[in-house]
């Protein structure tokens, strides 16, 4: 069940008496806009995104032993929060099926959480790696090393770390939730999954694995992409909707 489905559910008595008297609202997704208007806003509803800090991309031109440029394997790169809604359990099956044919692919798994325990102890394959959580100079290592960001969650809002993906230009694949649809495009930045059982999921790595021009293309597109979730881009925008609303236009 998605947000706007718990809500309506559950809680649209309260949230009418806690939004719908709100001079304009700004949300992520052209599907929540729509829920919105259903539940009876009838003001001004801004679309906008979450952020890419720009300061991560100072660490992107350095030199680093590990790049993927350098790399032989094929390097799947997760980096979430460690639980089961975010799909990691069915991109390791994915990552193990694919070994059959491309011994060479390998996973780096950032990020710590309620399932980080039970991967450690149950998932420790030398074609693993586990960083735990990262930031900064390290979190952007883990972009420049990989060679495709992989997100196959259950649900999402917007996440941070599809956006900085893009920014590193890595192409993407993730399932088809939340605003990820309205980001990444099939077969232009990336590829949304309708299912995100491990087989679809292997075929839809394979896919790219075996296309290096199609992740060329893919790349250059994010970068380009990118740009408009920087956050002095975002905070301009957000500045722009304070003063139209302020000003009572």
């Amino acid at each position: 069940m998605n947000e706007a489905d718990k809500i309506e559910r559950k809680h649209l008595p309260w949230f009418r008496i806690l939004y719908l008297g709100a001079n304009a609202l700004i949300t992520l997704t052209t599907a929540s806009k729509q829920s919105l208007q259903k539940w009876g806003y009838s003001k001004d509803i801004y679309l906008e995104t979450t952020v890419v800090d720009e300061s991560l991309l100072r660490y992107a031109s350095e030199d680093t032993a590990s790049s993927r440029d350098q790399s032989e394997a094929f390097t799947v790169l997760f980096l979430a929060r460690l639980q089961r809604a975010k799909g990691i359990y069915e991109l390791i099956e994915a990552i193990r099926i694919l070994r059959s044919k491309h011994p060479s692919i390998r996973l780096i798994v950032a990020g710590s959480g309620s399932e980080e325990d039970r991967i450690k102890k149950e998932y420790d394959y030398d074609w693993i790696e586990l960083i735990g959580h990262v930031t900064e100079r390290k979190k952007a290592l883990a972009y420049q090393t990989a060679d495709v960001y992989v997100l196959p969650s259950y649900t999402e809002g917007m996440p941070n770390s599809v956006l900085e993906a893009m920014a590193f230009g890595l192409p993407v694949i993730c399932s088809k939730v939340g605003a990820l649809p309205e980001i990444i495009k099939n077969q232009i930045n990336g590829i949304l999954l309708d299912c995100i059982e491990p087989q679809s999921l292997a075929m839809a790595i394979e896919s790219l694995l075996l296309d290096k021009e199609l992740v060329k293309h893919m790349s250059s597109n994010n970068r380009i992409e990118a740009k408009r979730f920087y956050s002095l881009n975002v905070v301009s925008r957000l500045e722009t909707i304070y003063k139209t609303v302020l000003e009572g236009k």
